[in-house]
């Protein structure tokens, strides 16, 4: 069968995520004295999706889904008025991804059409940012980066403002984000797909805002909101929809635009002992009817000596796009049609576990996350689950020194 693209919103979720973990555990270890000059930090992460069920696949039996591994090593620097990162991540991407849905002969629910063991590829992303300015007067931010796969290229700049109030008790940001992706699917335009697109482009446009307050000596809360607009060809050139009256696949076909925005309220308590409390609530939608919300808890403490653990809790939420379908009875007159899961209504459950301990002048971290999405853990009722809805765990071990 054909390779189709990796499912990126939830792999790309996860390994974000433990990035994140990596880097801001990490800050919590620093050891006591100047701030570092230079540090560099090396991490391994592992992202693996469990199997469909045979329940719930159309070909009746238990089959593979897609694996990612992935090694970033990171450079950061720090002078009186400077600080920079630069990042070199290599993935190495492979297994199978949704495809398209049949509805099953006999109670008509939709079962799951994979791509097959096909998906062989490797990914280079490169990044750097700048920001100039102390504590207390303007801070201006500079972004850059760079991604490669074998049918994929895209781009992206950056340009920030922070500043802080007179008191130092308010934070206010504001940045402005761009990208231009470059897509060459594999065979496209040819015999065999004569409907994949043989060349398309995206470009997406975002604006970050975002004010954080200290509320007391133990409090501290932010409110950040992005609106975000992508243009070009927005559809996944892998992805088919089966037209029941045509006992036929057909492409999946989305919008050219779509606008979205983006709120989320956090807040970080410190309970005294080492301890810290991470809330945060979001919400987004766009004008392709998708809904989400987005509870997380994470609570951070002391582990032996200067030792970090921390364990993380995550409810997700989703509303359906307007044009998504498990398959489709006819081709809607729009001419829009998707089956894509990640455009499906579900709900989701993750849990996570990160350790960091330093070791003398090195930092050495680790952790794991387990992810569920279903249609029970929705918001709203689901009508119809998408057979095709993720569940994964990943972990990281990382490794750092500073000078």
């Amino acid at each position: 069968m054909a390779a189709t693209k990796r499912p990126a919103s939830s792999a790309a979720q996860a390994l974000r995520a433990l990035r994140g973990a990596a880097a801001g555990l990490g800050a919590a270890c620093t050891l006591p004295g100047p701030a570092a000059a230079v540090e560099a930090d090396f991490a391994w992460l592992r992202y693996d999706e469990g199997p469909v069920a045979a329940a719930d696949a159309a070909s009746g039996e238990s089959e593979s889904r897609f694996a990612i591994d992935s090694q970033r090593l990171r450079l950061a620097g720090e002078g009186a008025r400077t600080r920079w990162q630069a990042g070199l991540t290599l993935e190495s991407l492979s297994g199978a991804s949704p495809w398209y849905a049949i509805p099953d002969a006999q109670d008509g629910r939709p079962l799951q059409v994979l791509s097959g063991a096909s998906i062989r590829e490797q990914r280079t992303a490169l990044d750097v940012s700048l920001e100039h300015g102390r504590a207390g007067e303007r801070r201006w931010q500079w972004q850059a980066g760079y991604s490669q796969e074998d049918d994929y290229r895209s781009a992206g700049l950056g340009l920030g403002l922070a500043w802080d109030s007179a008191d130092r008790l308010w934070t206010h940001a504001l940045a402005v984000h761009a990208r231009d992706d470059q897509l060459r699917p594999t065979e496209g335009g040819s015999e065999r797909y004569p409907e994949r697109v043989r060349a398309a482009d995206k470009r997406v446009l975002a604006v970050d805002a975002s004010s954080e307050a200290v509320l007391s000596r133990r409090a501290v809360a932010q409110l950040a909101l992005t609106l975000s607009r992508e243009q070009g060809f927005l559809s996944d050139p892998y992805k088919l929809v089966w037209v029941a009256s045509e006992a036929n696949t057909a492409p999946d076909r989305r919008p050219r635009e779509r606008d979205a925005l983006a709120l989320a309220l956090r807040a970080r308590y410190h309970l005294g002992g080492g301890q810290a409390l991470h809330l945060e609530w979001a919400h987004s939608r766009d004008d392709w009817k998708l809904r989400s919300h987005t509870l997380s808890l994470r609570l951070q403490a002391l582990a032996g000596e200067r030792g970090r653990v921390a364990f993380g809790l995550r409810w997700y939420s989703q509303s359906q796009a307007a044009f998504y379908a498990p398959f489709f009875t006819t081709r809607p007159d729009s001419g829009e049609q998707s089956s894509d899961p990640r455009l499906a209504p579900f709900g989701a459950l993750a849990v996570q576990l990160d350790l960091q301990r330093p070791l003398g002048d090195w930092r050495l971290g680790g952790g794991v996350e387990a992810y569920a999405a279903d249609a029970d853990y929705a918001l709203r009722e689901v009508a119809v689950e998408a057979p095709g809805l993720t569940r994964y765990w990943s972990a990281y071990l990382s490794l750092g020194r500073r000078w």
